[in-house]
C-alpha cells in the first residue's frame, strides 16, 4: 500500500489528530450497543485498493462517519497519525477496548479456543497483535508477553504465528516454565529454527548440559544459516524477507534477531555457545 504525500499526510492529521483520535475512541466506548455499517466496510476494502493516498484518506474518513468502531480502518488510520510510542500503545488499548466491545461478550466468549476461524474475531486479534508489537518494540517484554499469551488462549491454533516471538520472549525473560509450555505444545523442533534453537537454549539454562550437546548437532541441521546471524559471523539485514520456508536463509534471517536477543540475555548461555560457535558480539547493522 502507498504511503501518503506529506500534504494528504498533514491533512489526515489535522482531521484525525492524536488528541481528537483519542476522543473519538473514548466516546465510542461511551456506547452500549454497536451496530457494523458494511457500507463502511466496502469503504475500508475500497480504500485498502486505491493507488491514490488522497482517495484513501477520503474513503477512511467516510467510513469513520458511518461506523466509527470500524477496527480496520481504526487501525490503518493510526498508521499515519505518527503518534508518540507511548501515545500509539494507549491508543491501541482503547481500539482493543473497542474491538472487544463490537463482538460482544456472548460471541466473544463463544468463540475462546477458535479464534480466527471465527471471521469476526480477526479485526480483534489484528488489534491485539499490533498492541503487543509496538510494547515489545519499546522494550515492555513482560507485558508484551501477557498479551501474546492472551491471543494463544484465545486461538491455540495460532493463524497468526505469535508462538514464535513468545518463545523467544519467555526464554530471553528466563521464563523457563511457559517456555517449556510452548516447546511441548507446539512440537515444532524437527523443522522450525526458532523451535529448535529455543529447546537447545532451554536445555542450556536449564543446566542439562548434556542434553544440549546431544540435541546441537540436530539443531544446527535444522536451519545451516541461523548459526550464521547467532554467532555473530553474519549481521542480521535491516530489511527483512516478506516470506521464507523451512531452512532457507529467509527463515534464519527473519528469526534471527529474536533467537539472538534470547541467548544474548543469558551470559551462562553465550559462555556456552562461544565454546562451540565463534563468540557472540553486537549482531545489527547500523
Amino acid at each position: 500500500m502507498k504511503q501518503p504525500s506529506p500534504n494528504s499526510l498533514q491533512l489526515l492529521q489535522s482531521q484525525f489528530g492524536v488528541l481528537a483520535f483519542m476522543r473519538m475512541l473514548e466516546e465510542e466506548l461511551k456506547k452500549e450497543n454497536y451496530k457494523p455499517s458494511f457500507d463502511a466496510d466496502d469503504l475500508f476494502y475500497r480504500s485498502a485498493e486505491s493507488e491514490n493516498p488522497e482517495k484513501e484518506f477520503s474513503l477512511l474518513g467516510q467510513a469513520l462517519k458511518l461506523d466509527p468502531g470500524q477496527i480496520d480502518v481504526l487501525l490503518r488510520v493510526l498508521t499515519f497519525l505518527e503518534p508518540s510510542p507511548a501515545d500509539e500503545i494507549e491508543l491501541l488499548k482503547k481500539i482493543v477496548e473497542l474491538a472487544q466491545r463490537n463482538l460482544g461478550e456472548k460471541l466473544f466468549h463463544q468463540s475462546k479456543g477458535h479464534f480466527w476461524l471465527v471471521h469476526e474475531t480477526r479485526p480483534y486479534m489484528r488489534a491485539r497483535q499490533q498492541l503487543a508489537d509496538a510494547l515489545f518494540d519499546v522494550g515492555r517484554y513482560q507485558e508484551a508477553v501477557n498479551e501474546f499469551e492472551g491471543m494463544l488462549e484465545l486461538n491455540p491454533n495460532d493463524n497468526q504465528g505469535v508462538r514464535y516471538l513468545l518463545l523467544s520472549l519467555n526464554l530471553a525473560l528466563g521464563r523457563l516454565a511457559p517456555a517449556r509450555k510452548l516447546l511441548k505444545q507446539y512440537d515444532e523442533s524437527t523443522f522450525s529454527t526458532v523451535f529448535a534453537w529455543g529447546s537447545l537454549l532451554e536445555f542450556v539454562l536449564s543446566g542439562k548440559y548434556q542434553e544440549a550437546l546431544k540435541i546441537f548437532p540436530e539443531v544446527r541441521k535444522v536451519n545451516r544459516y541461523t548459526e550464521e546471524y547467532v554467532s555473530g559471523k553474519k549481521a542480521i539485514p535491516e530489511n527483512l524477507p516478506e516470506d521464507y520456508s523451512a531452512g532457507s536463509r529467509e527463515e534464519a534471517i527473519v528469526f534471527a534477531a529474536d533467537i539472538f536477543r534470547a541467548w544474548r540475555s543469558h551470559v551462562k548461555a553465550v559462555g556456552w555457545l562461544a565454546v562451540y560457535l565463534k563468540p557472540m558480539k553486537n549482531n545489527r547493522k547500523k
